[in-house]
């Protein structure tokens, strides 16, 4: 948790994800949510500890002539290894049946597992090859998906001194 936190952090400071996001929650079939959707929405320990989590967030823009800096997306948090593409073509199945695969936003998938496969971007776009590949998607569908990105995060190192906790008054 401490290295997705940085890295949001990190990803703030650096212009790539807008200071107005939220964790996503998509519709449930048994009953729905009460709150709207344009609030700011805190994970619960079960999206936390879930194997991916989404965070949606707006645009980018600059303050002076208002051009787009960072598109408006999602970017989704994955805690597996990656060793294998059928885990991402779930994954990508999943962000298909929450209707996030559009050309209007972006998708970033930033793998947060302490142990990730050597080959996870292999893995993904192999994944993303035979998606389209068995939905039979053509030209802007399969643009799309091919669009989706992975990256890994830096894994967070705690900065403090042992020694020094006990004596915090």
């Amino acid at each position: 948790m401490y290295a997705i936190a940085t890295d949001i952090r990190l990803l703030k400071e650096a212009k790539k994800l807008s200071e107005r996001y939220r964790f996503f929650y998509p519709d449930l079939t048994l009953w729905k949510r009460k709150t709207v959707d344009d609030q700011r929405i805190a994970a619960t320990i079960e999206t936390l500890l879930s194997p991916y989590f989404i965070l949606t967030h707006d645009a980018i823009k600059p303050e002076k002539d208002g051009n787009v800096v960072e598109p408006a997306g999602s970017i989704v948090y994955y805690a597996r290894d990656g060793s294998s593409p059928e885990e991402f073509i779930y994954l990508l199945d999943s962000l298909s049946r929450y209707q996030l695969v559009n050309s209007a936003t972006q998708i970033r998938i930033r793998m947060a597992g302490t142990s990730r496969s050597g080959a996870f971007k292999n893995n993904f776009e192999k994944a993303k090859n035979k998606y389209c590949d068995e939905w039979g998607f053509q030209s802007d569908r399969e643009a799309e998906i091919m669009a989706i990105t992975i990256d890994a995060i830096q894994p967070g190192l705690h900065n403090y001194v042992p020694d020094e906790i006990g004596w915090d008054r």
